[in-house]
């Protein structure tokens, strides 16, 4: 859980949902990680 890894002095990441319907910031992100 991310209260064990902030126990344990590991970092926690919580995944985030990205959003497909916004195709200007979809195009973007694809251009930047090429």
């Amino acid at each position: 859980t991310d209260l064990w890894a902030l126990g344990a002095h590991y970092v926690s990441v919580t995944p985030l949902r990205l959003d497909r319907t916004d195709d200007e910031f979809s195009e973007e992100l694809t251009a930047t990680l090429k």
